[in-house]
C-alpha cells in the first residue's frame, strides 16, 4: 500500500477578512499621504511644474498610473503601440520605441524634464508562471540598467522575483499584502536612491500574508512531498486573485482589475496579467521625489518646517 502524507496548509489557522484587508490598507494610504507631501513639494519648489517620470516598457499603464495618482505626470514608452494606453491619458503622453536606446531616452528624458524614469522590462524569461517553452520576450534587464546609469541620475527597474539573480542585492521587494491587496504579486525594485519600506507594511504585511491564500483560484496545483499534485484544495473561501496566464481563471476580469487596484475599465486582461499594482509605482515615485529634493538640498530629510516654508 502506498501512504500519502497529509498535508496540512498554512490556511487552515484562519483566512484574514475584509477588516483585516482594510486595515492595512489604512495604514499603507497613511505611509503613503506622508511621501506625497514631498510630490507637492517638488512641485512648490520648481516654479509650479508637476513632477513627471518616464515610465519604459509601459504596456497599458500600470506603474503610470501610480505616479499620475502621486500627484506626477508620466510619459510612457514601449515598443509597440498602446491603444489602451494612449486612450486613457492622451496620445501626447505615449511613444513608441526602443526603451534601452540611451539616444531615444535621453532625448524624451529631456523633452518632459523627468524627475525619475521607472523601467519594467520583459519578466517573462523569469516568471514562475512560465510552465514550457521558450519565454515570448528576452529578458533585458542588463541593457535596461545600461541605458539607465547613462542617461538618468534617479531610475528604478522593476521585475519579479525570479529575476532576483539579475537585479542588485539591495533591490526592494514590494508585496500586495503590504498594501492591503487581495493579490500577492511579489516585484523587486532596483533604485538608484534609497527606497524606503517603512514598518507599518513590513509588519503588517507579514500578519495579513499568513491568512491569504488562492484556494481553488490557484492556477496550477501545489505538490505534496512526494511531488505530486494535491487533489484538493485547500480552501473553499480563498480571499485572493492570481492575476496570471492569458485568460481570468475561476474569476472575472472585473474582479482581477479591483484585487489589483486598478479601475475596471483601465485595461483588458492581458494588460492586467503584465502590470502591477498602481500603488507599487505611487510609492516608488513619491519617494524619487522626496531623495530628489534631499539631494538639491543637501541634507538627510526635509522638515515639515521646511515645507510649510517652501509652499508659502
Amino acid at each position: 500500500m502506498w501512504w500519502r502524507p497529509l498535508t496540512v496548509f498554512g490556511c487552515s489557522k484562519g483566512l484574514a477578512g475584509a477588516g483585516d484587508f482594510g486595515a492595512q490598507a489604512r495604514r499603507a494610504g497613511e505611509a503613503l499621504a506622508w511621501y506625497r507631501m514631498y510630490v507637492e513639494l517638488h512641485r512648490c519648489w520648481h516654479s509650479g511644474r508637476t513632477p513627471t517620470a518616464l515610465v519604459t516598457f509601459c504596456g497599458q499603464g500600470g506603474v503610470s498610473e501610480g505616479v499620475r495618482r502621486a500627484g506626477g505626470a508620466a510619459h510612457g514608452q514601449d515598443s509597440a503601440s498602446q491603444p489602451r494606453y494612449t486612450a486613457r491619458y492622451g496620445e501626447e503622453t505615449f511613444s513608441c520605441g526602443d526603451s534601452c536606446n540611451p539616444t531615444a531616452l535621453r532625448g524624451l528624458q529631456k523633452a518632459a524634464r523627468t524627475v525619475v524614469t521607472l523601467a519594467s522590462p520583459p519578466c517573462k524569461q523569469h516568471s514562475s508562471s512560465r510552465m514550457r517553452g521558450a519565454a515570448s520576450e528576452p529578458a533585458l534587464i542588463g541593457a535596461s540598467r545600461d541605458a539607465l546609469q547613462a542617461t538618468a541620475r534617479c531610475w528604478a527597474i522593476k521585475n519579479v522575483v525570479g529575476a532576483s539573480s539579475e537585479l542588485a542585492a539591495h533591490s526592494t521587494l514590494l508585496r500586495g499584502s503590504m498594501f492591503g491587496l487581495h493579490v500577492d504579486r511579489p516585484r523587486l525594485w532596483e533604485t538608484s536612491f534609497d527606497l524606503h519600506v517603512d514598518e507599518a507594511l513590513l509588519a503588517g504585511g507579514r500578519r495579513l500574508r499568513q491568512g491569504c491564500c488562492l484556494g481553488f483560484r490557484r492556477r496550477w496545483r501545489r505538490l505534496d512531498p512526494w511531488g505530486r499534485p494535491e487533489m484538493h484544495d485547500c480552501c473553499e473561501t480563498p480571499n485572493l486573485w492570481a492575476v496570471q496566464g492569458d485568460k481570468p481563471l475561476r474569476c472575472t476580469r472585473a474582479e482581477c482589475a479591483w484585487a489589483m487596484g486598478l479601475d475596471e475599465g483601465h485595461m483588458d486582461y492581458a494588460g492586467l496579467s503584465q502590470a502591477v499594482p498602481p500603488i507599487y509605482g505611487e510609492w516608488v515615485f513619491a519617494q524619487a521625489c522626496m531623495r530628489e529634493l534631499e539631494r538639491e538640498f543637501g541634507c538627510v530629510a526635509i522638515t515639515e518646517r521646511a515645507y510649510l516654508a517652501l509652499c508659502r
